[in-house]
């Protein structure tokens, strides 16, 4: 069997409009729905503006200090 070419998505940087409107994407879904929302299902139920989106790198600095506080954090001691 052949696949036809796919064409990749373009990546996007997650800015500061993108993530305000991914927000009120997400209120919107849970505010549709009749019953209690997982956080899990808000937010892959929110549609993103690429399938690809890209961390600022203030956004990964802010991902990696909370990581660190994780109970499940690879620590080095």
């Amino acid at each position: 069997m052949e696949l036809p070419p796919g064409r990749r998505p373009k990546a996007l940087v997650w800015t500061p409009e993108r993530v305000r409107e991914w927000h009120r994407g997400r209120e919107r879904f849970i505010e549709a729905e009749s019953r209690r929302v997982k956080s899990m299902d808000a937010y892959i139920g929110t549609p993103r503006p690429s399938p690809v989106m890209v961390w600022t790198p203030e956004q990964t600095g802010v991902f990696l200090d909370r990581a660190a506080t994780h109970r499940l954090y690879a620590s080095t001691t």
